[in-house]
């Protein structure tokens, strides 16, 4: 132990350990001649001694090395130089070392050589769509965008096809990116052209034009319309308008499909007045009215027609100054084209001359207006005062009559002069004759006939109105006859006194009657106290029992001193009311005569 050992190059020494008879160690050697290592170790690549390698930007790893070496065997080998740049193409390389422990040092060099086939990795812009602004639209890069790209190797050129302007529809850039070593890549952009603006239109102005039937041709005009393509122009205007408005629609269509619609408005108007049938009375023209009335209703007929639709008519009249309505009738429809509405109206009309106003109204409100005089005439109501009238003849039994005179118991009236009392002219006839003015009448009836005309001269006759009227005028004695009071209970077939005297109706005084020549008469039986109802179960008896100038006859009698005749009644058989009468009569038979119950 301690000991060292040395050995010679080219030897080799062999030491091992022993232990002596004393259990002692100690070392011993054996020390051969060795020949000197000068021999390097063998380097060996795993893979081929060239390869080619894609750029990336990966580090290179090597598929490495093995080394053996005679003295020493194997042995570990290490990368001593390595220039491989994965990311530049190029030619690299990549040795590797081993050394023995005799320091011999063997080594193998592998060649890398960097290629780039890669192609660059382009982006192209998204698709775009713009709206046309002419048949082809200019768009520039910086309206639809550049592509981007990559490489690992760089730079990169890109470049496209896109046109500097663009058609309608779809049109398809291709970008392509190419790097340094002539690898390129291509993407695709669509850019779209559309047309979504509508034409523009321009319409005919809205046309008015008048009807000239039910159907009427109107020139409507023409529209323009402009637009980028190519523009075709409709409208759905009929062959003929109607009345009214029609809306015409104008459409205007690119080659795109795009509309654009606008109105014009053709109006046809009405300005054509109705026709009118003048006004036809039912009655004569003009009418006449006669008292009592003071007014007549009038009927007319009135027709009116039109080219659309028949009119509305109506009539009103102008009456003293107030407009009043007529009254419709009926109303009827002719087969006719264009129909005719006949309309029969009806009004009342007074005295005088009235406006009557007819308008036919059309659909369109043109109307047709007519007037028409509707002449009423009159004839004067004449009014009698007192009928009969009641004159007193003198005492010859004689009366004589003046016109005026008479005229003056008629009254007048005109419904439009008025009160024409003073156009009366009355005569008097007898028998149809008329009497002449101063002419006497004596003691009786007669007819007075009076006339009155107004100052208004009728286009139909060419004479004025006349009115007529008529009273009796009654010629009666200047005195009525009183009688004398009756006695009671008078008994049938006696013989009754009956006393009566003679009043002048003008001084209300008994007057000496005494050369009057007065007659008595007597009739029965009645049923009743006024005498006027005869009995029908009695013979009915008219006695005129006699005059005071028949010769013998004693039953009349006069008293000078009280101016009174007596009369001696011998009274019929029969029981019942009987009138005692005595003539001459006046005016009122009551006063003439008196009912005297028999019993």
């Amino acid at each position: 132990s301690g000991m060292q050992i040395y050995s010679q190059p080219g030897t080799e020494t062999t030491c091992a350990p022993e232990l002596d008879s004393d259990n002692i160690d100690f070392l011993g050697c054996e020390v051969d001649y060795v020949e000197p290592d000068v021999t390097p170790p063998t380097v060996t690549l795993s893979g081929p001694r060239e390869i080619t390698l894609e750029a990336s930007t990966i580090d290179y790893v090597d598929q490495g090395a093995t080394a053996t070496d005679t003295v020493d065997g194997d042995l570990a080998p290490v990368i001593t130089f390595n220039d491989v740049n994965p990311a530049m193409p190029g030619s690299y390389s990549v040795t590797w070392s081993a050394t023995d422990a005799a320091g011999n040092t063997g080594s193998a060099t592998r060649t890398v050589i960097v290629v780039d086939t890669t192609a660059p990795d382009i982006t192209a812009p998204p698709d775009r769509s713009f709206e046309a602004t002419a048949v082809e639209t200019p768009r520039s890069k910086a309206d639809y965008g550049r592509a981007t790209a990559t490489d690992l190797v760089g730079p990169v050129t890109i470049t496209s096809n896109a046109p500097a302007a663009f058609p309608l529809g779809p049109t398809i850039i291709t970008w392509t990116a190419t790097d340094g070593e002539g690898n390129s890549s291509s993407d695709t952009q669509t850019i779209t052209i559309v047309d979504t603006t509508p034409p523009t239109l321009t319409v005919p102005a809205d046309r008015t034009v008048p009807a000239q039937g039910l159907e009427t041709n109107v020139d409507i005009g023409m529209a323009t319309a402009a637009d980028i393509f190519l523009v075709g122009i409709v409208h759905d205007a009929p062959a003929a308008f109607g009345l009214g408005t029609t809306v015409v629609t104008w459409t205007a269509t690119d080659t795109s499909g795009n509309i654009t619609q606008l109105t014009q408005n053709v109006t046809v108007t009405d300005e054509t007045p109705p026709a009118l049938i003048e006004p036809r009375f039912l009655e004569s023209q003009p009418q006449i009215l006669t008292p009592p009335a003071q007014e007549i209703e009038l009927q007319w007929d009135v027709g009116g027609s039109d080219i659309f639709e028949p009119p509305t008519i109506a009539c009103s009249a102008t009456i003293n100054g107030e407009i009043v309505e007529a009254t419709v009738v009926e109303e009827s429809l002719s087969e006719d084209v264009p129909p005719i509405l006949t309309v029969r109206f009806k009004n009342i009309f007074p005295a005088g001359t009235s406006t009557l106003e007819c308008t036919v109204t059309d659909s369109s409100n043109n109307v047709t207006v007519t007037t028409v005089e509707v002449l009423v005439e009159d004839i004067p109501a004449l009014t009698v005062d007192q009928d009969p009238i009641v004159r007193l003849a003198d005492g010859a039994g004689n009366y004589a009559f003046t016109p005026t005179e008479l005229a003056q118991n008629v009254t007048a009236i005109d419904l439009i002069e008025g009160d024409i009392s003073n156009a009366v002219e009355c005569s008097v006839s007898i028998d149809g004759v008329e009497v002449a003015v101063g002419d006497s009448l004596g003691i009786g009836e007669y007819t007075v006939n009076c006339s009155a005309s107004d100052s208004f001269v009728s286009p139909l006759t060419g004479e004025p109105n006349t009115g007529t009227t008529s009273f009796i005028l009654s010629v009666q004695y200047p005195y009525v006859v009183e009688f004398g009071k009756l006695k009671g209970n008078i008994n049938a077939g006696s013989s009754l006194p009956v006393d009566f005297s003679y009043v002048d109706i003008a001084s209300n005084t008994v007057v000496d009657s005494s050369g009057f020549n007065p007659s008595a008469s007597w009739k029965g039986p009645y049923l009743d106290n006024g005498c006027s109802a005869p009995n029908p179960d009695e013979t009915f008896i008219d006695d005129q029992s006699g005059n005071a100038d028949d010769a013998g006859d004693s039953k009349f009698r006069y008293s000078s001193s009280n101016q009174e005749w007596q009369y001696s009644w011998d009274t019929p058989m029969v029981s019942g009311y009987y009138r005692f009468t005595v003539d001459p009569p006046n005016t009122d038979d009551d006063n003439a005569s008196v009912c005297v119950l028999l019993k």
